[in-house]
């Protein structure tokens, strides 16, 4: 009937038990040859003495539990002890009635009542009796209680990896030891505090916020939680460091969903997987920027799910490229840009985010659907080659890559050579096999590649030019290099002379200056791109820099 966590220490509890019960025999044999516990009188049995050596036994060790109970205190779980202090002087007092009351039986009461209100708190409640940790269904209740009461409170999430590591019983009972006295430290330190243990590793503590609380509290919370922490990386050599987060309820937390999607971001963001404490506090440039990216994603969800691939928050830009030769705008490529409530979204930020949620298929379709209306709108009635569209290695791995590609082709009816796309040079090769046969079949249907970025740190000759690019671009770090470092000026010249000989067309980005518009003139670039020429522009704003046929 013990509670999981109680039946390790089996052996300790039956020798107790045998102390116990050996001390019982003893004293009741005493008492029955001495005649306390029965007499006869008058035919009649009268078992009063019984009854009161009953009662006093059980008063004595009702004492030494309660006692023993005061002094080991900080070992306990505040649950444990506050049932302690309740049922244990309840009982005492019951068994104190049955001395001085012989008439009235109440014995069988004064041990069945505790024994199953105990029994039913260990087995039937949300409450773990070692440490003293509401568990996981507690915490959402909690949770949704004080949203529902539009209540403020802090939130915080602690995990101990190491836990995991741990298969020593005797060790695992001294942590929970531990985390018993971490929770009632808390408890007595911190009003409104609940600790919750969601799992082997991980454990939630939410301080509810009441009136009356100064601006101050916080610091003395997050005090108080860091000192908690830190003091198990001390106690146990086998827990080095921690991860925590901690915010307060905002405007974004409206249901437990919420909750668990900003300690997702928090601890994929501001906590890294290197063996380091790390306590992260939600401050409110976090949450700012936190809210921003939950709406971006809100709105990569809202195009997948409609498939609205012409939506007008994905911007469509275009940068053209000049052809060297006769000095003619004659391909663009296409940029993406996010506007959301008449705010512009970096690249950097929501291209990162598309990437790691899984959403940037869906902005390559966008992009691909916004090119194909321009070209099949213009091309027509002006004179340009193609626009390139930037992929990444992970979408050419994708099997539904070419027929999604194919699909908003056919349905716009263009000519495939009108498309081309870019691949970075440090993606092309990570999966350089599956991509491989991607590029085939997807240019066995007319649609070329550029290879994008080369000279960025991952240039290998021998792999570029055995994928068959249309164009390499060169990326404006080695260009820039060239312009001051002769050594790199002469690798540049051998690289270009060597493409071209491979039949390859070979692009320069980043020309910003006339200095630098020349010396790519002069190293025999055949396109160039940068703003020496041409900024970056809505697509539809293109037909300004092609000329009419």
């Amino acid at each position: 009937m013990l509670a999981p966590n109680r039946r390790i220490q089996k052996k300790n509890i039956i020798i107790q038990s045998i102390i116990f019960q050996m001390q019982f025999f003893i004293a009741a044999l005493i008492c029955y040859f001495k005649g306390y516990l029965v007499i006869e009188v008058t035919n009649r049995v009268v078992i009063d003495g019984l009854f009161r050596f009953l009662a006093i036994e059980g008063i004595s060790v009702a004492t030494i539990s309660f006692v023993s109970s005061i002094l080991n205190r900080k070992n306990l779980s505040r649950f444990v002890l506050i049932n302690i202090l309740i049922f244990i002087p309840i009982d005492a007092l019951a068994l104190a009635f049955q001395i001085f009351n012989s008439g009235t039986i109440i014995l069988s009461v004064t041990y069945v009542l505790p024994f199953t209100i105990f029994y039913m708190l260990f087995h039937s409640n949300p409450v773990d009796e070692v440490t003293g940790c509401m568990n996981k269904e507690s915490l959402e209740s909690k949770i949704k209680l004080l949203l529902l009461a539009k209540l403020d409170f802090y939130f915080a999430y602690v995990r101990y990896p190491q836990l995991n590591n741990i298969l020593d019983n005797e060790l695992v009972n001294k942590i929970d030891g531990h985390v018993a006295y971490a929770v009632n430290y808390l408890n007595r330190k911190i009003r409104h505090t609940t600790v919750f243990k969601v799992n082997a590793t991980d454990y939630v503590v939410v301080k509810k916020i009441c009136r009356g609380d100064k601006s101050e509290d916080l610091e003395y919370f997050l005090t108080e939680l860091n000192k908690v922490m830190n003091y198990a990386t001390t106690a146990f050599d086998e827990i080095t460091y921690f991860k925590a987060i901690c915010y307060r309820k905002n405007s974004l937390i409206t249901s437990i969903k919420d909750i668990k999607e900003i300690n997702r971001h928090l601890l994929k963001n501001y906590t890294t997987e290197f063996n380091t404490k790390e306590f992260v506090y939600l401050d409110d440039q976090k949450i700012k920027k936190y809210a921003q990216e939950r709406q971006i994603i809100s709105v990569f969800e809202e195009i997948r799910e409609g498939k609205k691939y012409l939506d007008e928050r994905v911007l469509c830009y275009a940068q053209p490229i000049l052809r060297v030769s006769d000095k003619k705008f004659r391909a663009a490529e296409a940029l993406m840009r996010l506007e959301i409530n008449g705010q512009k979204i970096p690249p950097d930020m929501f291209i990162r985010l598309a990437e790691s949620r899984g959403f940037i298929h869906t902005l390559t379709l966008c992009m691909v659907t916004k090119v194909c209306e321009f070209i099949s709108k213009y091309d027509s009635k002006y004179e340009f080659d193609a626009i390139t569209i930037n992929i990444s290695a992970t979408e050419l791995s994708d099997s539904r890559f070419f027929s999604d590609i194919m699909s908003v082709i056919k349905k716009y009816n263009i000519a495939c050579n009108k498309i081309r796309l870019e691949i970075t040079e440090s993606e092309m090769f990570e999966k350089h096999d599956v991509v491989k046969l991607n590029v085939e079949k997807l240019r066995d249907a007319g649609i070329e590649f550029y290879l994008d970025d080369y000279g960025t740190g991952y240039s290998n000759l021998e792999r570029m030019t055995s994928q068959n690019f249309m164009t390499i671009k060169f990326d404006k770090s080695i260009f820039y290099k060239s312009l001051s470092n002769k050594y790199t000026e002469e690798m540049l010249e051998a690289i270009i002379e060597l493409v071209k000989k491979q039949g390859i067309v070979t692009l320069v980005e980043g020309v910003e200056t006339e200095e630098q518009s020349s010396f790519a003139k002069e190293k025999g670039f055949e396109y160039i791109q940068g703003f020496a020429y041409a900024r970056p522009v809505p697509i539809e704003e293109l037909v300004e820099y092609f000329n009419e046929k």
